[in-house]
């Protein structure tokens, strides 16, 4: 398949925002898809339930570790350990069946551990001091997952018992309790599921350093601020503009969530596409404003070859944008699959990238539809921002870049720190030997705001 020219100057992905929002982007949602329902039934949610539990046990030792470290040197690998398998827990916990009000307690632990790992890996790098508090914060961080690892090896045994788990039940059963007025007692699985999130009910505020600490999830969506409140029919009616009168069979509110991890109450409905008997689409709306927030289309479209090109699957993601309002979008990056692309777009303003507003596509390479949408970053985020009048020249920025490498090209940018701030920085692309890298010089201060690695080949680009 002919690949489209990847756009270099502007790659901005945090390392936390990679492990995390992949719990929450579509691959966390495939196991609705129909077609392969029934072996993602058998093999997948038994397989992440084992996952999770496997990761945990993992997770208090290297706590337990880091305790007894000597030296901030030797914490350097525990803390980058904690870090992967926390996420990794993460995502395979959002695989499983069960609804937000479930597991709210346990994914956000789980993101907190993961980014608060981050966060004094980089300062065990620098080897600088870990305060009272943080010492204290990580034996907080312990004892939960020792807790979290319990409950779930208790799960686990529920789960093995005679024929195993009837994960249709569950989902059947999660499906009712979203429907109806009163809650349907759960099953024993459900049950345990619960007393696990309930190990969590009163885990304490963590405040530290990192974009998933509380102070920062406190933070309210700016897109949404001051915006009425739709109803479940005003928001029928916009699912139904959103996907396409033409195409919509019928569309049922499922839920209403009063708020997750990013602070952001959405109603989610699911569609029936024409010509389909069941669920093909599942989209969020945003309870104020109205404004799409993340959508799924699971109809099969599979095939064992792509019938569009990368350029065609490019121009209908842009085509799209523009259909529904998102003006002045630039296509940064993207990561290919055997029959989807999914693109990730960044909002411009005066030609400067805006990297806290992104929005991701997926496009089908079989047929050019756009079967995943997640604009969560950009509801929280968009703005338009009063950049500074005064900047140092690129030349001025330039040197305070290491001269051990080549300067391929420099981009205005605004990036999200991870106190929840911004900065107005110059983007270097740089090359050393055969190596790739992103270089965000403060264009203010001079101060280097991140570096990341580029991993590029024919799946895509990533930076690490």
């Amino acid at each position: 398949m002919k690949r489209g020219n990847i756009t270099l100057g502007g790659i901005y992905i945090s390392a936390v925002s990679v492990l995390l929002v992949a719990a929450l982007s579509f691959g966390a949602y495939q196991y609705r898809d129909k077609q392969k329902y029934k072996n993602l039934l058998e093999g997948s949610y038994e397989g992440n339930l084992y996952s999770v539990s496997g990761y945990m046990d993992d997770v208090g030792k290297l706590l337990s570790k880091v305790e007894v470290a000597a030296n901030t040197a030797q914490s350097v690998p525990l803390y980058a350990e904690i870090w992967k398998q926390a996420a990794a827990a993460h995502e395979n916990l959002a695989g499983l069946p069960y609804s937000q009000s479930i597991v709210m307690g346990s994914m956000k632990y789980l993101a907190q551990l993961s980014d608060f790992s981050k966060t004094m890996l980089l300062k065990s790098l620098y080897d600088e001091e870990i305060t009272a508090s943080e010492k204290e914060n990580l034996k907080r961080l312990q004892k939960y997952a020792v807790s979290f690892s319990k409950e779930m090896n208790v799960l686990i045994a529920q789960a093995s018992l005679g024929d195993g788990v009837d994960w249709a039940r569950l989902s059947a059963e999660e499906a009712a309790n979203n429907k109806a007025e009163e809650v349907i007692p759960p099953s024993s699985l459900l049950g345990s599921m619960q007393q696990v999130s309930q190990t969590f009910q009163h885990y304490p505020a963590l405040i530290y350093d990192g974009p998933f600490s509380d102070h920062v999830q406190k933070q309210k969506p700016v897109m949404t601020q001051g915006k009425a409140e739709i109803t479940r029919q005003e928001g029928i009616e916009i699912c139904r503009e959103f996907l396409g009168a033409d195409k919509v069979q019928s569309i049922t509110c499922l839920s209403e969530t009063p708020g997750g991890t990013n602070s952001l109450p959405v109603l989610g409905y699911e569609v029936v596409l024409v010509n389909e008997k069941s669920p093909n689409v599942f989209l969020d709306l945003s309870k104020y404003g109205g404004y799409p927030v993340w959508m799924l289309n699971t109809q099969n479209t599979e095939s064992d070859e792509s019938a569009i090109t990368f350029e065609q699957a490019l121009l209908s993601a842009d085509e799209f944008l523009t259909k529904h309002g998102f003006n002045g979008m630039k296509y940064r990056y993207y990561e290919l699959s055997e029959s989807s692309v999914v693109f990730n777009y960044a909002c411009m303003q005066n030609g400067v990238i805006m990297y806290p507003d992104l929005i991701k596509l997926k496009i089908s390479l079989i047929n050019g539809e756009v079967v995943g949408f997640d604009a969560r970053g950009y509801i929280n985020s968009h703005v338009d921002r009063k950049l500074p009048d005064t900047i140092m020249p690129p030349e001025e920025a330039q040197a305070y870049v290491s001269e051990a490498v080549d300067v391929n090209s420099i981009q205005k940018v605004v990036i999200p720190l991870s106190d929840g701030r911004e900065a107005f920085c110059y983007e270097f692309y740089v090359i050393k030997d055969t190596r790739k890298f992103l270089i965000y010089i403060n264009a203010l201060t001079g101060k280097q705001e991140n570096i990341f690695e580029l991993v590029i080949n024919e799946f895509g680009v990533l930076a690490e």
